[in-house]
């Protein structure tokens, strides 16, 4: 029975490998574009660059030597960890990776995963007359892809796109140069966010001052949850499957990604319903919810030792989170 079991299975999953491969070839496939849909020529001076921030886990991440962590086949098997450590303040919540390339460009692997949204995107642009920034040396129509480690506090991936944007400007000797800017999902976080309050620190109450409109001209959101997203509690207490993998972003490691708690429903949101889908009252944001329900840290003991926290982590998390959900 076994050998004829796998005597069927062979081809079964080399066809599904086949058809897997083939769907990715074709998302290279270079699309026809309707040049009439454009207003302007490709060498007018006055069409603003094109900068494209991608959504969590869209941009690479590659290790001090180059060697790509994510995303590859390694991470379906749960190869690598890419838990952050409990630091704070937040923007020390780091470690040494870096980003890498936008998924689903360069490389093969990403685009088996699905990432293929993104290269149809660079495709549009190119077939539009738009070029890499770093092929032109920022002349010219072009367009750049602000890639940034998704794991972080949000904000300090907003004090990275201003520092990329003074120097997009000043490579092209501009200083009031404005862009076009694309925002997918985390992404239109990360550029609404630096639209309204520029680079400074989040405080509540705070006026809206609308400071990076000095270096917007037009922005795009594309799936940007504006009002949170509860499934980034769900990933919170559950994890997120890669691949075959339920470890490479296990609950305890996306529980030290700060961007994650920062795209749950906002304070006062009616995020949570009982049994009989009435809304509950309660604040995600609130370290008390999640002691209320035993989430995260306040979880039973053994549920604690299951997830694999030491005890100095148990100690370090309370903290983190409600820094996190500030």
């Amino acid at each position: 029975w076994a050998d004829t079991a796998r005597s069927v299975e062979a081809p079964v999953l080399t066809a599904g490998a086949g058809m897997i491969v083939s769907q990715a070839l074709a998302s290279r496939r270079r699309r026809a574009f309707d040049r009439s849909l454009i207003r302007y020529t490709s060498d007018d001076p006055h069409i603003p660059p094109a900068v494209v921030i991608p959504g969590i886990m869209g941009s690479g991440l590659l290790r001090p030597d180059g060697t790509p962590v994510w995303l590859n086949l390694r991470n379906a098997v749960g190869h690598f960890n890419l838990a952050l450590p409990f630091k704070l303040p937040l923007s020390e919540c780091r470690d040494d990776l870096v980003p890498g390339s936008l998924l689903g460009t360069n490389g093969f692997m990403p685009r088996l995963f699905g990432f293929t949204e993104y290269y149809d995107l660079l495709d549009l642009l190119e077939t539009a007359g738009f070029r890499p920034a770093k092929a032109t040396g920022g002349a010219g129509m072009i367009h750049h892809v602000f890639a940034y480690d998704w794991r972080r506090d949000i904000v300090e991936s907003v004090r990275e796109l201003d520092r990329t944007l003074e120097a997009l400007a000043e490579a092209r000797d501009d200083p009031d140069m404005r862009f076009n800017m694309v925002g997918h999902s985390m992404g239109g976080l990360i550029a609404r966010y630096y639209l309204r309050y520029g680079t400074a620190e989040p405080e509540e109450g705070a006026p809206v001052t609308w400071a990076g409109a000095r270096r917007i001209q037009n922005l795009a959101l594309v799936a940007t949850p504006n009002a949170g997203g509860i499934h980034a509690l769900e990933v919170l207490l559950y994890g997120n499957k890669v691949g075959l993998s339920q470890a490479t972003l296990a609950a305890p490691v996306i529980a030290r990604m700060p961007s994650v708690y920062q795209l749950m429903p906002p304070k006062g949101a009616a995020a949570l319903v009982d049994h009989k889908l009435q809304p509950l009252d309660v604040d995600l944001h609130d370290v008390e919810t999640w002691r209320r329900f035993q989430w995260g840290p306040f979880a039973p003991a053994p549920v604690r030792r299951l997830s694999g926290f030491t005890e100095a982590e148990i100690d370090a998390y309370p903290p983190f989170l409600d820094a996190s959900l500030a």
